[in-house]
């Protein structure tokens, strides 16, 4: 048995190897879009394995390596680094349920797929190639190990291995490969025999039956299972004898690899050997006879959309579902779709070969006639008009109708909901044929095109010009050509009240009123509308970019509030089937009777059948695929980005693998984008000159079909600033700038207080200048002349007049001569608080002499102050205390002086009548100027001055000095006496 064991493996080898120089011939399948990927596209050959992982990657197992797919572009992964020898060729994969992917090599064991590298994964397996990989959906993984020393079944239950030989009760039989049933059952298939382990169960039971070489499993949608061997095809589960459909070999070639599976309408494919692509009806796929297709593809595997994707020695082949059929018919279509009778299923056009008619999905030729341009129909007529002929159908019955001219040609027709047919034809006018004769129609010239309305009526109109409502042989404008938006109209239909005009740049609708246009620029799916159709609850488009169905409510809430988003679903979006460019008022849609929708499109008629792809598409998975930082690739997962980044370019993919060229996208930075950013079919993001911060990257993103995956892929990265950009740098700097200034702030301080010395130096060493020449000249001259007048009164007789007169003057001159010696004595002495307070307490005396009651106080540690702000301060008070005394009519005066280390304050409060209200608004008098002067002196100490009244009568004059600086032991104050 061993012997035939290696026999066996060779064999396979050689088949495996023959398979692949088998020529490329895949052929096109109905219902489905093929695209097929050679080396030349980046795609590895020999493909042996596919599979798909949770995030929506296609993964595939070649002879040169793993490589994964994004729909767009190949991506090899770097070899596995192990420890022991392995083979670059991949024999299986299977995704796990957490979406990591494990790898089995023609030789070399296990790998597992995880953070974007492949590890080893299994080293308690026998050395041979891995023929067979399932995965549970709760983990667990098992395996086929074959080789010619002997072969074993490796299970990992999530945290070891266990390994099943002969010696364990494996079947000493050639094993060919493994499939896990969705009801969790294990079948193991060897040659002859098929074996089940139960779900729980670690017992193989063998079924009643044989199988062949090359087997392969699939599940149809009722959940039978079917085998497929070189002993043909057989339904295992529910019957332990299926029916045989193929019999025999592949043509004589007895090893090699198959595929089988069932498609989303329940039709059966297989492929491998000689037998190419074989696709069975859905009926019944063990009966039924298979269509069969030359081709190489060994390897089948169907997406999570329903893509059929083949893996041959060639490259790799995308079968994707399409609803859409092309129905090829003679010639090149010229006119627009239209149908006689409402609720019938046939309709009408005609091509450079002649007039047609479908019904049923079939082609008839009504009229060979091969200048025809046009068709109209209604009320059960066609009418194919062209440069010579004009034929009107009815009841299968051909009637030639009359020319207008033999010198002009018709531009327009139509026929009218009485069966009436109608014409124009410029320069002549419009014309209205009755079953007899051709008339012209008065006062309806000027139109091109004439499109008939139900119950009656018609829109006429002109190419860029005036839209005209003709009805009861009148015709109104209801849509001027200066106010058409829409560019040149293409599509004018009536459904229901509404009349819907398609245009290059945009789509509009007419209520009866009034024209709401949906512009191309607000919806870039409709531009250049041809065709639209209604069917149940939907509407179908046919644009720029391509056919589109969405709600029907959806469309006419546009209408209402133009601006609403609105998400078609494309369908047959990656065909390259899109409107007619040269389309000029048609109608390329319309339905059958059978349900069917028809689109006149730039490559011939197709049809869609709407059963196909009805449900919209799966929101695609998002990831990031690339984050490149100042050109230097880095992995998303561990994102280092340095300091002083100029460029950051984040690359992502959606993983809708029907059409991934037309994927939409928009993503946001927080901090750096507002809001979304439609990127359209982009997938590449780039930022530059990002300052330091963290930031969020998130991107969104929908397939053909539409749908939107809003949670879509998100990034975490961090701009590491430099240290000038630190916050703690900026509070150091702040602090620096904070202590710069106030250090220049005390050296202009000191600047000022040295010059206000020197200043005041200078004004001390001119007063005791002063204080000598007086005391040296001007008081000894006086004390000489008292001395003289003190002579001549001892010779005046006492008594009389003369001497009392000379005694009066002496006493006169003795208190002039003492004030002046203390001038004298103040111009060599420094000032301070108490030659403050006592100056107000001989002031204050004065005022009590005349009755006033006079209180002063002094609060706070009085500093050394200079003379000139004691004597400015003086003249303040006094000049308050003057104004008590002439205008109050007080009887109790206080005057208070206040001092800390910021400023003096000297108040002067009054019981009197009060100051009136505008003089202390203006703080002056019409006529008087001692408010005036106070206010010059208080500026003058750099100083304000405030008068209010007082409650319950009474004024109180304030003084409030600031205080610059201490120098010594001596208060400056900011201000420079006779500056």
């Amino acid at each position: 048995m061993r012997g035939f064991h290696r026999i066996a493996v060779f064999a396979a080898a050689c088949g495996m190897f023959c398979a692949q120089a088998s020529p490329l011939n895949a052929q096109d399948v109905s219902g489905f879009r093929h695209t097929h990927w050679s080396p030349r596209d980046g795609a590895p050959i020999s493909i042996r394995a596919i599979a798909q992982t949770a995030d929506g990657f296609l993964w595939l197992g070649a002879s040169s390596g793993l490589y994964r797919f994004d729909g767009i572009s190949f991506e090899r992964v770097a070899s596995l680094k192990s420890g022991r020898p392995h083979s670059n060729l991949i024999t299986a994969l299977a995704a796990g349920p957490r979406g990591e992917l494990w790898v089995g090599f023609d030789y070399g064991g296990i790998a597992l797929y995880r953070d974007g590298a492949l590890h080893p994964a299994d080293r308690l397996t026998a050395h041979g190639r891995i023929v067979s990989i399932v995965t549970s959906p709760r983990g667990d993984v098992w395996a086929l190990a074959q080789s010619a020393f002997g072969s074993a079944l490796l299970h990992f239950d999530g945290s070891r291995w266990h390994v099943t030989g002969v010696k364990d009760g494996l079947p000493d039989e050639m094993l060919q490969t493994l499939y896990l049933d969705h009801g969790g059952a294990l079948w193991l298939a060897t040659y002859p025999h098929l074996y089940r382990m139960a779900p729980g169960s670690r017992r193989l039971e063998r079924q009643g039956f044989d199988i062949g070489m090359v087997p392969s499993f699939a599940e149809d949608e009722a959940g039978r299972l079917w085998v497929h061997s070189q002993a043909g095809l057989r339904q295992v589960a529910g019957k332990q004898n299926g029916p045989a459909a193929f019999s025999g070999t592949f043509g004589g070639r007895t090893f090699g690899q198959t595929g089988l599976l069932f498609d989303h309408q329940g039709s059966l494919w297989i492929a491998g050997g000689d037998g190419g692509l074989r696709i069975a009806g859905a009926a019944d796929p063990g009966r039924m006879h298979p269509d069969t297709r030359a081709s190489s593809i060994e390897t089948l595997f169907r997406d999570r959309e329903g893509t059929i994707w083949g893996g041959s020695s060639e490259g790799l082949d995308r079968y994707d579902v399409s609803a859409i059929t092309p129905f090829p018919v003679p010639g090149t279509i010229r006119s627009g779709l239209v149908r006689a009778a409402p609720g019938g299923g046939a309709f009408n056009f005609v091509t450079d070969q002649g007039g047609y008619e479908v019904s049923q999905g079939r082609l008839r030729l009504l009229h060979p006639a091969r200048d025809l341009e046009m068709a109209c129909a209604g009320t059960g007529k066609v009418a194919f008009v062209g440069g010579k002929t004009k034929v009107l159908i009815e009841n299968g019955k051909l009637r030639t109708l009359p020319f207008a001219s033999s010198q002009y040609p018709v531009q327009g027709c139509g026929i009218d909901g009485q069966g009436a047919y109608w014409e124009t034809t410029p320069p002549l006018g419009v014309f209205r044929w009755d079953g007899s004769r051709l008339d012209m129609q008065p006062g309806l010239a000027g139109g091109q095109q004439l499109v008939p309305l139900k119950p009656d009526g018609m829109i006429s109109l002109r190419p860029l010009g005036d839209v005209l409502l003709v009805s009861g042989g009148a015709a109104k404008v209801i849509w001027k050509a200066s106010d058409i938006s829409i560019g040149f109209i293409k599509l004018v239909k009536q459904d229901g009240p509404f009349i819907y005009f398609g245009g290059d740049g945009g789509f509009a609708r007419y209520d009866g009123k009034r024209i709401v246009v949906l512009s191309s620029g607000d919806y870039p799916w409709l531009q250049n509308v041809t065709g639209l159709v209604r069917q149940g609850a939907d509407s179908w488009l046919i644009g720029d970019q391509g056919i589109m169905r969405l709600p029907t409510a959806e469309l006419e809430r546009a209408f209402d509030r133009p601006g609403d988003t609105v998400e078609p679903q494309a369908v047959g979006a990656g065909e390259g089937v899109v409107s007619r460019l040269l389309a000029y008022i048609a109608s390329d849609a319309v339905t059958d009777g059978s349900g069917q929708l028809w689109f006149n499109t730039n490559q011939g008629l197709v049809r869609i059948d709407p059963s196909r792809r009805m449900k919209p598409g799966l929101p695609p998975p998002v990831s990031i695929t690339q984050v490149s930082v100042d050109g230097r690739i880095q992995p998303p997962g561990d994102l280092q980005v340095p300091k002083g980044v100029s460029r950051v370019e984040i690359r992502y993919a959606a993983l809708s693998l029907i059409d991934p060229r037309n994927n939409r996208y928009r993503y946001h930075l927080d901090g750096a984008d507002e809001g979304w950013v439609e990127a359209g079919h982009g997938r590449t993001a780039a930022y530059v000159n990002l300052a330091p911060g963290s930031y969020h990257f998130q991107v969104a993103a929908a397939g053909v079909d539409g749908v939107w995956n809003t949670t879509g892929a998100g990034l975490d990265f961090t701009v590491p600033p430099f240290f000038w950009q630190t916050w703690w740098f900026r509070v150091l700097l702040g602090l620096g700038l904070c202590g710069l200034l106030f250090y220049a702030v005390l050296w202009h301080s000191r600047g000022e207080v040295r010059r206000a010395r020197l200043g005041f130096e200078a004004r001390t060493v001119e007063r005791e200048r002063i204080a000598r020449e007086l005391h040296d000249t001007l008081l000894q001259g006086f004390h000489g002349l008292m001395m003289r007048f003190q002579a001549v009164a001892l010779k005046v007789q006492a008594g009389s007049e003369a001497h009392t007169m000379i005694e009066s003057a002496l006493v006169r001159g003795d208190d002039v001569l003492v004030k002046a010696r203390d001038r004298v004595r103040d111009l060599r002495s420094s000032a301070g608080a108490a030659d403050l307070s006592s100056r107000l307490e001989t002031l204050a005396s004065s005022y009590r002499d005349q009755g006033f009651v006079v209180k002063v106080t002094s609060l706070g540690s009085p500093p050394d102050l200079e003379m000139e702000c004691i004597e400015e301060a003086i003249a303040i008070v006094e000049e308050a205390l003057a104004n008590v005394e002439r205008h109050a009519s007080a009887r109790t005066i206080a005057v208070e002086t206040t001092f800390n280390r910021r400023r003096m304050s000297i108040t002067v409060t009054d019981d009197g009548i009060g100051m009136a209200e505008e003089t202390i608004r203006a703080l002056r008098r019409e006529g008087h100027y001692g408010l005036v002067g106070m206010q010059e002196r208080a500026a003058k100490l750099r100083g304000t001055l405030s008068v209010e009244r007082i409650a319950p009568h009474g004024t109180r004059v304030a003084l409030t000095v600031p205080v610059l600086a201490r120098a010594g032991k001596r208060w400056m104050w900011p201000f420079r006496f006779g500056s």
